[in-house]
């Protein structure tokens, strides 16, 4: 899915929801960052992207409560890797 909807954005299609599209490109985001899914990370970015500050604030502290959110960014190794990736996909070079 991933792969037809950059396409359709080279095409220059645009996606029939907005948010969708700033969900995608925030998580996306979050991989090429950290190398793996920063929650914290993806739901700032996402919820500035469409604006949308207090949908499902009401989660947040029993997500954080229970630990399902973390705070810091996951430690993974090969980011170096992981970004020389997205720039290859991107068409530019690491």
């Amino acid at each position: 899915m991933d792969a037809l909807r950059e396409l359709a954005i080279e095409y220059g299609i645009k996606p029939p929801d907005p948010d969708g599209m700033a969900f995608h490109r925030s998580f996306l985001n979050q991989i090429k960052n950290f190398g793996r899914s920063y929650e914290i990370g993806f739901l700032l970015e996402y919820k500035l992207k469409t604006r949308h500050f207090f949908q499902d604030l009401d989660l947040a502290p029993v997500t954080l409560i229970k630990g399902k959110l973390g705070l810091l960014p996951p430690k993974v190794k090969g980011k170096k890797s992981i970004r020389k990736i997205f720039a290859e996909a991107e068409g530019g070079k690491a």
